[in-house]
Parts: structure tokens; sequence; C-alpha cells
């Protein structure tokens, strides 16, 4: 079960008069919500290597370009590091891409949670006030 889906059945009011439920919920969203922080740190880190990477390659291969081609091994060098550098580049936008995606996911699902306690909140002061 996703973030999002757990968020949702948090905040609806549905079988949730049972304050063990709601703490359950809460604690399975709260588990769910680490994993995908967890996920969004790796997923992080992940591109950041592979920007460490890109980086070098392409400045090697614009330097490599400066020089006269002089045989077939050395154009055949120059052409491996040009894809190695390019497939690199577009792994580095895909995994960037994806770890903004993903953190900005994990956030909304967070304000859920958080709205869903604000929620309790308010329902449990008012049932005080009425009951009081």
């Amino acid at each position: 079960m996703t973030a999002s889906e757990l968020g949702r059945k948090l905040v609806e009011h549905d079988g949730f008069s049972n304050p063990d439920a709601r703490t359950q919920r809460r604690q399975q969203m709260e588990a769910v919500l680490e994993n995908e922080r967890a996920f969004a740190r790796k997923l992080q880190w992940v591109a950041m290597a592979a920007w460490g990477t890109t980086l070098p390659i392409l400045v090697a291969g614009m330097l490599w370009v400066s020089f006269p081609v002089g045989n077939d091994g050395v154009y055949i060098a120059f052409m491996s590091v040009g894809l190695v550098g390019g497939l690199v580049f577009v792994f580095a936008i895909l995994t960037t891409a994806a770890w903004l995606f993903r953190s900005r996911a994990t956030t909304m699902a967070a304000i859920e949670m958080r709205l869903a306690g604000l929620e309790d909140l308010v329902e449990r002061t008012a049932e005080r006030r009425d009951d009081g």
C-alpha cells in the first residue's frame, strides 16, 4: 500500500470511530513514509553519483575532441567514451527527475498525515466541548 492510499484511508471517517484503529493506521502510515524517505535518499544518492560520473566523462570527451584522430583505435575509443558519456548523462537526468517527483509525493503524504492528525485533534476537542 502506498503512502497516498494510506493517507486517504487515514483522512476518511468511515471506520475510524475506534481510537486504536486510528493509532494503528497512523503507525502504518509512518512506517510507509519512512520507507518512502529511505528510498528517496537512495535515489538521491544514485542521482548524485550519476552526475558525479557524467561530468568528468563529458569534460574528458570535450578535451579529447580537440586532439586530431589519427587511427581507428583512437576513433573507436572516442566514440566509446562519447556513447558511455551520453548514456550516463541520460541516466543522471532520469534519476534526478525521479528523485524530485518521489520527494514531492512523500512530502504530500506527510502533509496528508499531519492534516489527518489535526482533524482528529479538532474532533476530540469538539467531543470534549459537547460532553462537558
